[in-house]
């Protein structure tokens, strides 16, 4: 009977490790899936929007409470942060020139990091999720690693915050576009620097200088 009761003992405690087991792994893996889903960003398909038939494009808070993600511009893959703060779309100056984005004038802005060098540049398409916004103005920035999507953008669309989720729906004035919204394009001014040029040589007119302002 000792023996029997032993064994006993030992299935019973080896079921209770094994259900423990069981249930860390569990949980485990659902933390892992919402922390890895924190950083993505789900569409929601053209006609099927969880409020009306609206094109929508839902976008789930990372860590830190931000709406980020992934959009095209003129087909050029960009991560992005939704920021109602920023007057319109400021895109990094280095995934300016993998889009091709024209540059016009050059202007100081005001950042977190201090003064930043900007300029002046129109996008033709800006895609996000199955939504494309067509001739947006925007600017450039050499402190960025991001997208900005500022008013400019978001002005097209309706949002909505929901247990850390925000979806943005085609506003109901702009559901006549489709998913394909148009704004007036603006051409960039084009500005053309006159070049001065200036020979000083000496008396015996053999060693000559010249120079361009």
């Amino acid at each position: 009977m000792r023996f029997r009761f032993s064994i006993y003992t030992f299935n019973r405690e080896g079921c209770m490790s094994y259900f423990k087991s069981f249930f860390l792994l569990f949980f485990s893996l659902i933390f892992s899936q919402n922390s890895f889903s924190a950083s993505k960003y789900t569409v929601i398909p053209h006609g099927h929007s969880l409020s009306d038939s609206a094109p929508s494009v839902s976008i789930q808070a990372d860590a830190l409470g931000h709406y980020t993600g992934t959009l095209l511009i003129n087909n050029v893959r960009m991560p992005f942060l939704i920021d109602t703060g920023a007057t319109q779309v400021v895109i990094p100056r280095n995934l300016s020139y993998s889009a091709r984005l024209p540059l016009g004038k050059a202007f100081q802005s005001s950042t977190a990091n201090g003064l930043s060098l900007s300029r002046a540049t129109h996008i033709d398409s800006l895609k996000i999720g199955n939504i494309e916004l067509k001739g947006l103005e925007a600017f450039t920035s050499e402190h960025l690693d991001h997208v900005l999507f500022g008013m400019n953008a978001l002005r097209y669309f309706r949002m909505t915050q929901d247990g850390g989720i925000m979806t943005l729906t085609l506003s109901s004035d702009s559901l006549s576009k489709a998913t394909t919204i148009s704004s007036v394009p603006t051409p960039l001014p084009h500005y053309k620097k006159t070049w001065s040029k200036t020979v000083t040589c000496d008396e015996n007119d053999k060693n000559c200088k010249t120079s361009y302002r």
